[in-house]
C-alpha cells in the first residue's frame, strides 16, 4: 500500500489490529484497497481534502462493516466520495453519521442513497445549499422523508439567492420545525408515523411552489414559520386526530392546486404540477381558511378557492397577470363577496344574533359582557368565558337553515358561561376543601407543588392527584352538570331548550369505541348520563357498575346549596372510583373527549380579569368587624367603571377605608349599580362623543371617544414662520398660484345648441331654415344658455400632531398647508384645517386651525405657525369628527385629506384593532358622501394603508422634506 499511497498505509497500521479482530487479513486488504482506489479517485480534488475523507473512511471502516459488511462500505465510500465532489468537509461528517443513518429504520443504505443522490442534484445548483441539507438531513430523512428535503431544497435555493443568512437559519430551523408540525399534525406518539410525513410534505410542497414559480421567497419563508400556528388551527377545526389531519391534507392540496393553475379553477389541476399559477391567492385563501372553514366549512372554502381562481384568470387576460382583485376577494374586501358568500354559507351567524345576546346576558347577569367569536380569539370553537367575555362560535349550522333552532343553540351556549360566572364556578378556594385535601394526601401522597404566581386554585386542586388530567375533566363535567340542574330550576321554558340541545349535542359526541382506555370510556359515559340524560351507544358492562356508582355520588350537586366546593368533593370521589376500577393512563395525546358545553373552567383568566367575588366577601366581612384605623388615604378618583364594580376592585377600595366608612362605600355601590349605564363615556359640555368599531366583537362600542374640541391660538411671534415660508417657497407659491387659477371656471359661460334659453343661436336658426327649406326636419336646439359655474368643493384637512411629528415632521406639515391654503385662496374652495392628538379614549383634542366660515387672515396663519406635536394618535374618533362638519356642508364633493406620518397608536389601541377602527371611520365618511385621501410619510404604510384606504386612495411621500411641494400636486390631481 505504501508504494501507492504512503498516507493510507501510515493510517492502516495504527487500524490494522482492530480490522484484523473483525474481519481477518483478507478484509484489512480489501480495506486497504478500497481506501487507496478512494485516494486516487479524489487526487483532482486536492491533497489535503482527499487525505481527510481517506483517514475519515478508516476510522468508520470498523462500525460500518459491523453494520452493512464489505459491500456496504464500499457503496457508502462511493457516496461519500461524491459528496466529497462538492463539499470534502460535509463528505467526512457523512462518514461519521452513515453507521447510525444505515442502521436506523426508515432510513438504511437506500434512503441515504436517495439523499446523497438529491443533495447531488442540489449542488449543481447551489452547493452550499446541499452541503447544509445534508448535514441537517440525520434529523430530518427519517422523519420526513426525501420528498420534503427536496422541496426544503428549492426553497432554501431561492433564499440563497438572495441572502444566504436567512437560507442558513432556515435550514438550522428546520428539525424543530418539522418537529412541531409533527406534533401538530399527528400527536407526539404518532410523531414517527408514516402520516406525519404526507402532512410535512403538503406544507414544504406548497411554500417550494411560492418560492420556485411565485418567485417570492419572502413570502415563502412567512408561509413556513405560519404553518406549525395554521396546522393547528386547522386541525382542531377537524375535530383532531386523523379527522383533523386528513382536513389539513385537503385545505393545503386545494392551495396547491390553487397556487399551481393558471386561473381556470381552484379545484382542478394536480398538485404535482408547478406552474406561475396564482400563488398570491393561495397564500391568502390558506391564511384565510380557518376564518372560512368557521363560517363556510370545507365545502365552502373549495367554492371561494373556484370563484378567487375564475377571477384571477380574468384579471390575468386584462391586467397582465395581477392577483389584486382575487386576492381582495378571498381576504373579503371586495364587494360582491358579501352575496357570493351568504350564497354559499348555512347556518346562523354570531354577528347577527349578538346584540339580542348582549340585551340577555346583560339582563341576567346584572352587568355587561361583551361577546366575541370564539374562534378569532384563539380560544377553538368551544364556548368560553374570561370573566368579561363570553366566547361563542361565529357560526352555528348544526340546523342548517333552520335559524330558529340554531339561535337556541347560541342562546343554550351563551346562558351557560353565563351561569358559570352568576353561580360561582371561579369562585374555589382550596382553603375550604381542607378536608379532601387532607383524603387526597393520605391516599396518593404529597404532590402538591409550590404555587407559581397567577396559578390558579383549581389548577392546584388538579395537582394534588396523579393524574391531574383526569381531575380537570371530571370537575369540569361534573360542575356543567350543577349549572345545568340550576338553570333548569330557575328557568323551566330554558331548562327544556337546553334538554333538547343536550340531546342534539349528544349525536355528536365521540363513539365509545373510539376512545384510548377504559377509563376514558367511564368519563365519557359518565358525562353524558349527567349531562343529556343518556348515552349514545350502549354501556359497556365493565362500566355499568362504575356508571351507577357515579351517578349515586353526583346526587349531591341537584341541592340549591351546592357551589364549586361541592362539584370538588364529588370530582375527588370519582376519580378515586374511576382510578380504583380501571387500569393505566387516563391522558394521551388524543383529542379531549370532555367539555360538552364549555372548555375546562379557566379560574386564573377570570380571577385576573374580574377577581374572586367569595374572597371578596370575607375580606369585606372582616374589615366591618374590624375597629383598626386605616393609614391609607382613599383613592378617590377611582373611576367606577360602566361595566360594573369588580371584586378586585372593591378590595382594594375597602382596604383603603376606615371600617365606619365602608357602610357608605357600599350605598354608594348599590346606587351605581341600580342606575343603568353602558360601556360608554357621559357627554360633557363642549365635548363630542363618538362611537368606536371594536373588531374583537364585531360591533361598536357606544359612545366610547370624547373629542375635545379647543382653538388654538397663535401670538405675534409666530408671524416669522409664515414669512420665512412664503420666502422659502416664492417661486413654487407663484408657479401654483397660477396652475389653480387656471382650474378656476369662467363665472358665466354660454351653452349653444339648447332648447330654450336667453338668446336665439344665430347659426342654429339659419340652420334651421335651410333644413325646413329643404323639407328636411329641422333641429329644435337653436337657443343660448348662460349659466353660472362654480367649483362646489369643501376640503378639510385633517392633521397628525401627535408626540412622532416631532422635528422635521410636524415643521414640514406646517409649510405644506400655508402653500395649501395660498393655492385655495387664490383658486375659491371651501376649505378648513384641523388638527388632532390626545391620550386616551377620553381625552382626543381636535384643534380648530382654520374652520370653513373663517377666512384665512393673519389669525389662521398665526394658529399654522403655533402648531406643535403633542401626544397619541387615535385617528378614527377624529375623522368621525371631521366627517360630522363635512356633512353640514352643501357643496356637491366633500373631501377629507388625512396628513399623518404613521399608523393610529394610543394608550389601549394599536394594531390591527386601532386600524380596523380607522377603516370603519372611513367607510362610515364615504356612506355620507365624504371622500377620503392619506397623505403619509411612514415608509411602512404599505402594510396597512391599502386595508384602512383601499387600493387607490393614498399616497407615500417617501422625504418628510418634499411633503410641501407634492401636497398641492395632489391637491390638483384628486380634485380635477
Amino acid at each position: 500500500v505504501a508504494r501507492e499511497d504512503s498516507f493510507v498505509a501510515a493510517r492502516l497500521v495504527g487500524l490494522s489490529p482492530e480490522l484484523l479482530d473483525r474481519v481477518g487479513y483478507e478484509g484489512l486488504e480489501k480495506v486497504a484497497g478500497l481506501c487507496s482506489r478512494v485516494g486516487k479517485d479524489g487526487e483532482g480534488r486536492g491533497r489535503g481534502r482527499e487525505r481527510r475523507f481517506v483517514a475519515a473512511l478508516l476510522e468508520r471502516s470498523p462500525e460500518l462493516l459491523d453494520r452493512v459488511g464489505y459491500e456496504g462500505l464500499e457503496r457508502v465510500a462511493g457516496l461519500c466520495g461524491e459528496v466529497a465532489g462538492f463539499s470534502g468537509g460535509t463528505a467526512v461528517k457523512l462518514l461519521a453519521w452513515s453507521p447510525e443513518l444505515v442502521g436506523r429504520e426508515g432510513v438504511g443504505y437506500e434512503g441515504l442513497e436517495e439523499v446523497v443522490g438529491l443533495c447531488s442534484r442540489v449542488a449543481r445548483e447551489d452547493s452550499f445549499v446541499a452541503a447544509r441539507l445534508l448535514e441537517m438531513s440525520p434529523a430530518l430523512v427519517g422523519r420526513v422523508g426525501c420528498e420534503s428535503l427536496e422541496r426544503l431544497a428549492e426553497l432554501c435555493c431561492e433564499v440563497n439567492k438572495d441572502d444566504g443568512f436567512v437560507a442558513a437559519r432556515l435550514l438550522e430551523e428546520s428539525p424543530a420545525l418539522v418537529a412541531r408540525l409533527l406534533k401538530c399534525g399527528e400527536g407526539e406518539e404518532e410523531e414517527q408515523g408514516g402520516g406525519g410525513k404526507e402532512l410535512v410534505a403538503s406544507v414544504y410542497w406548497l411554500c417550494s411552489q411560492v418560492a420556485v414559480a411565485g418567485k417570492s421567497w419572502r413570502t415563502a419563508v412567512r408561509l413556513l414559520g405560519q404553518s406549525p400556528e395554521l396546522v393547528e388551527r386547522l386541525r382542531r377545526l377537524g375535530g383532531g386526530g386523523k379527522g383533523g389531519k386528513e382536513l389539513v391534507l385537503k385545505v393545503y392540496g386545494l392551495c396547491s392546486r390553487v397556487a399551481g393553475s393558471s386561473g381556470s379553477s381552484g379545484s382542478s389541476g394536480s398538485s404535482g404540477t408547478r406552474g406561475s399559477g396564482c400563488w398570491r391567492t393561495a397564500v391568502s385563501l390558506l391564511e384565510a381558511s380557518p376564518d372560512l372553514i368557521c363560517r363556510a366549512g370545507y365545502e365552502g372554502l373549495e367554492k371561494v378557492a373556484c370563484k378567487a381562481s375564475e377571477i384571477a384568470q380574468a384579471e390575468a387576460v386584462a391586467e397582465g397577470g395581477s392577483e389584486e382583485k382575487a386576492v381582495s376577494f378571498v381576504r373579503g374586501e371586495l364587494s360582491e363577496y358579501a352575496d357570493f358568500f351568504d350564497s354559499i354559507t348555512v347556518g346562523l351567524e354570531l354577528r347577527k344574533v349578538k346584540p339580542v345576546l348582549l340585551h340577555y346576558l346583560n339582563a341576567l347577569l346584572g352587568y355587561r359582557l361583551e361577546i366575541a367569536e370564539a374562534e378569532q380569539a384563539g380560544q377553538g370553537a368551544a364556548a368560553s368565558t374570561d370573566g368579561e367575555r363570553i366566547f361563542l362560535p361565529g357560526r352555528v349550522k348544526d340546523f342548517g337553515r333552520e335559524e330558529e333552532k340554531n339561535f337556541v343553540l347560541y342562546k343554550v351556549l351563551a346562558t351557560h358561561e353565563e351561569a358559570h360566572l352568576e353561580y360561582g364556578s371561579f369562585d374555589f378556594e382550596l382553603v375550604r376543601v381542607q378536608e379532601v385535601v387532607s383524603k387526597i394526601q393520605a391516599k396518593y401522597g404529597e404532590r402538591r407543588r409550590a404555587k407559581i404566581n397567577g396559578t390558579s386554585d383549581l389548577e392546584e386542586f388538579y395537582a394534588l392527584f396523579p393524574e391531574p388530567a383526569l381531575a380537570r375533566d371530571l370537575t369540569t363535567v361534573l360542575e356543567d352538570y350543577r349549572i345545568k340542574l340550576r338553570l333548569q330550576a330557575e328557568y323551566p321554558v330554558l331548562g327544556e331548550q337546553i334538554a333538547e340541545m343536550n340531546a342534539h349535542l349528544l349525536s355528536k359526541r365521540t363513539s365509545l369505541g373510539e376512545l384510548a382506555n377504559d377509563k376514558q370510556r367511564a368519563v365519557e359515559v359518565v358525562a353524558q348520563r349527567l349531562i343529556a340524560g343518556t348515552t349514545k351507544d350502549p354501556v359497556p358492562e365493565e362500566i355499568e357498575e362504575t356508571l351507577d356508582r357515579a351517578l349515586s355520588v353526583a346526587q349531591t350537586l341537584s341541592s340549591p346549596q351546592a357551589d364549586v366546593h361541592e362539584t370538588a368533593r364529588v370530582a375527588a370521589e370519582l376519580y378515586f372510583l374511576i382510578n380504583e376500577s380501571f387500569q393505566g393512563l387516563y391522558h394521551n395525546q388524543t383529542e379531549q373527549p370532555l367539555q360538552p358545553f364549555s372548555a375546562p373552567l379557566d379560574q386564573a383568566q377570570v380571577t385576573q380579569n374580574i377577581g374572586n367575588f367569595g374572597r371578596t366577601a370575607r375580606k369585606i366581612s372582616a374589615k366591618l368587624a374590624s375597629n383598626e384605623p386605616n393609614n391609607n388615604e382613599p383613592n378617590k378618583s377611582e373611576e367606577k367603571k360602566s361595566k360594573g364594580v369588580k371584586p378586585r376592585e372593591v378590595e382594594s377600595r375597602i382596604e383603603a377605608l376606615e371600617p365606619s366608612e365602608v357602610a357608605d362605600y357600599f350605598s354608594e355601590l348599590e346606587t351605581l349599580i341600580r342606575t343603568e349605564k353602558g360601556n360608554g363615556l357621559r357627554r360633557e359640555r363642549g365635548t363630542f362623543l363618538y362611537h368606536e368599531w371594536g373588531s374583537d366583537i364585531k360591533d361598536y362600542r357606544l359612545n366610547w371617544a370624547r373629542v375635545k374640541e379647543r382653538t388654538l391660538e397663535g401670538g405675534s411671534d409666530e408671524d416669522e414662520f409664515y414669512l420665512e415660508t412664503v420666502q422659502k417657497y416664492a417661486g413654487l407659491i407663484k408657479v401654483v398660484r397660477r396652475e389653480f387659477q387656471m382650474l378656476r371656471p369662467e363665472g358665466l359661460v354660454k351653452l349653444r345648441g339648447q332648447f330654450d334659453g336667453d338668446e336665439i343661436d344665430l347659426d342654429a336658426a339659419v340652420q334651421y331654415f335651410i333644413d325646413k327649406r329643404l323639407r328636411l326636419s329641422p333641429s329644435e336646439r337653436n337657443y343660448i344658455r348662460t349659466e353660472k359655474r362654480t367649483r362646489e368643493i369643501a376640503v378639510a384637512f385633517l392633521v397628525d400632531v401627535s408626540g412622532s411629528t416631532v422635528g422635521a415632521t410636524i415643521e414640514c406639515e406646517k409649510e405644506a398647508l400655508i402653500l395649501m391654503s395660498e393655492a385655495l385662496e387664490e383658486l375659491g374652495d371651501a376649505f378648513a384645517i384641523f388638527g388632532f392628538s390626545g391620550h386616551g379614549r377620553e381625552n382626543v383634542v381636535f384643534y380648530k386651525i382654520k374652520d370653513f366660515e373663517e377666512s384665512y387672515d393673519q389669525r389662521v396663519r398665526r394658529r399654522i405657525s403655533a402648531m406643535t406635536n403633542e401626544q397619541a394618535t387615535r385617528i378614527a374618533p377624529a375623522v368621525r369628527h371631521t366627517t360630522t362638519k363635512l356633512r353640514q356642508r352643501e357643496e356637491k364633493t366633500r373631501i377629507l385629506v388625512l396628513l399623518s406620518d404613521g399608523k393610529p397608536l394610543d394608550r389601549d389601541y394599536h394594531g390591527s384593532y386601532a386600524i380596523e377602527d380607522t377603516r370603519m371611520a372611513l367607510k362610515e365618511a364615504e356612506r355620507f358622501g365624504v371622500r377620503s385621501f392619506c397623505v403619509t410619510v411612514d415608509r411602512e404604510a404599505a402594510e396597512y394603508l391599502p386595508r384602512m384606504y383601499g387600493s387607490s386612495r393614498w399616497v407615500v411621500i417617501d422625504e418628510v422634506a418634499k411633503l410641501p411641494e407634492k401636497i398641492t400636486r395632489i391637491y390638483k390631481r384628486f380634485t380635477t
